[in-house]
């Protein structure tokens, strides 16, 4: 990005855009459990208490497949 701004380009990409809640906290999930981790979830979960198991279990699969590349 900032070999584009001193390109004279840097309008040209926008910033990424924010993360939304959910896909923040599968990120936060990933990094305290150490990766793919079933066996601490509900651990995790006591501490910080997830809204919607089922869309944080596919995000946290996204993160999983990505990690593996």
């Amino acid at each position: 990005m900032r070999k584009l701004e001193a390109a004279g380009l840097g309008g040209l990409v926008e910033p990424p855009p924010a993360l939304l809640p959910a896909g923040e906290m599968a990120l936060q999930c990933w990094a305290w459990c150490e990766g793919w981790r079933p066996d601490r979830w509900p651990i995790f979960d006591a501490l910080y208490p997830v809204p919607d198991w089922h869309l944080h279990i596919e995000l946290l699969r996204v993160i999983r497949h990505e990690t593996k590349r």
